[in-house]
């Protein structure tokens, strides 16, 4: 989860598209464009202000145009395979969800749900490029407060994931979690701290993070026990903080779930009673 930029697109450019199914269209939707680019400059306004939680809702926007039809509207602007759709996905410069940063994006959420803010249903900037599962897990609640804008909120100027790797039930367990705490982390606002961990918990990144990296232990433990039992021990520590580094020079992001799973892995293969902590783990369980 990284920041991204707003999209280009504007209210405006969506209308310009839609311009001769908007004059087939019944209302006429051409004569509320005025209040929603108004609105869109008051949306990305308190957006760089981090005060989009402030916003009033508004459910009607003319005698004849209310949430119904600006969800009609958002149907016939960003279906699948339309400019519309397309230029917000290509904003994202990247394949990846921004909610959970992990699975490849698929819809799109709204950040503001049209359901309550008419005025935004096709509103870009207030468009998000969502996994599946993620658009699923926000559902239609507001959450303003409560999880990160990707377009306007930076998380990743402060380390906060942290991974530890437990021996649970005789195997190696990778757990993910929120922590600020740790040594040479700069503690944020409380503000900030309390919506990381509010966007976490809502999305289930513990557990959708920890079946990743549980996947990857299962797949890679026999190869690398057999490094580790053939004494290159040294050797499978070098690879990982390669992958360490190729991770950080690509993503610039030092909250990367696969980069914290490494590290945390070579944080476990440097320690001092690492060879007790390995023999503890019932190998026959990976063949």
């Amino acid at each position: 989860m990284k920041r991204h930029q707003v999209p280009h697109l504007s209210v405006k450019e969506v209308f310009k598209s839609q311009r001769v199914k908007l004059k087939k269209k019944s209302p006429d939707y051409l004569h509320v464009l005025p209040t929603l680019e108004a609105q869109e400059s008051a949306y990305i306004e308190a957006g760089n202000h981090h005060e989009l939680n402030t916003i009033k809702a508004i459910q009607k926007l003319s005698d004849d145009i209310g949430v119904k039809e600006m969800k009609d509207l958002y149907t016939s602007s960003f279906k699948g395979g339309s400019h519309n759709r397309d230029c917000i996905l290509d904003s994202a410069q990247t394949r990846i969800c921004l909610y959970c940063g992990r699975r490849d994006y698929s819809d799109l959420d709204h950040f503001l749900p049209k359901s309550i803010f008419a005025q935004f249903a096709i509103t870009p900037a207030n468009l998000i490029p969502v996994c599946h599962q993620c658009n699923v897990k926000k559902s239609t609640g507001i959450f303003a407060e409560q999880i990160v804008n990707p377009y306007f909120e930076d998380i990743n100027r402060i380390p906060w994931l942290v991974c530890n790797m437990k021996i649970i039930d005789n195997r190696l367990s990778a757990q993910f979690m929120v922590d600020f705490r740790w040594p040479n982390r700069v503690i944020p606002s409380s503000e900030f701290e309390d919506k990381i961990r509010k966007h976490f918990s809502l999305f289930k990144l513990a557990s959708d993070y920890g079946l990743w990296a549980n996947e990857q232990i299962s797949a890679y433990m026999p190869g690398w026990n057999a490094q580790i039992k053939g004494g290159n021990l040294e050797g499978l520590v070098a690879n990982f903080k390669y992958e360490i580094r190729i991770l950080g020079e690509k993503e610039s992001n030092q909250n990367n779930y696969d980069k914290v799973f490494k590290e945390a892995l070579v944080k476990m293969l440097e320690k001092p009673n690492f060879n007790e902590f390995w023999q503890s783990i019932d190998m026959n369980g990976y063949k």
